[in-house]
């Protein structure tokens, strides 16, 4: 039960790190997409030999899932969850406060 629970954290983690660049965590309800490429991880780390072509192939399409979703490529549908933009690609400037003024320099201008 220990190995198995390590490796479903050890997924949760891989697939955590891909994807909270682009979604906030935690999901609250999480996208099929995500079980599944949990599964593929999960079941080829829990082979304790060299797994058969199928596995390798299933946790390597898992991995280019988590990329492209790292990249954008492969959006999740997921209510809520991706992260509010403004929509604009600018930079957004707030000026402070002026500390000094005229007439807090007096004597020094």
């Amino acid at each position: 039960v220990d190995v198995v629970d390590r490796a479903i954290g050890d997924a949760d983690a891989r697939i955590d790190a891909a994807v909270k660049r682009r979604y906030v965590l935690p999901f609250s309800e999480v996208p099929p997409v995500i079980a599944e490429i949990a599964r593929r991880i999960v079941i080829y780390t829990l082979h304790t030999f060299e797994p058969n072509e199928k596995v390798v192939r299933d946790y390597k399409d898992a991995l280019t899932d988590l990329d492209r979703i790292a990249r954008g490529d492969l959006q999740l549908d997921a209510d809520g969850a991706t992260p509010d933009t403004t929509g604009s690609g600018g930079a957004r400037i707030t000026d402070r406060e002026r500390p000094f003024t005229a007439q807090n320099l007096k004597g020094w201008i």
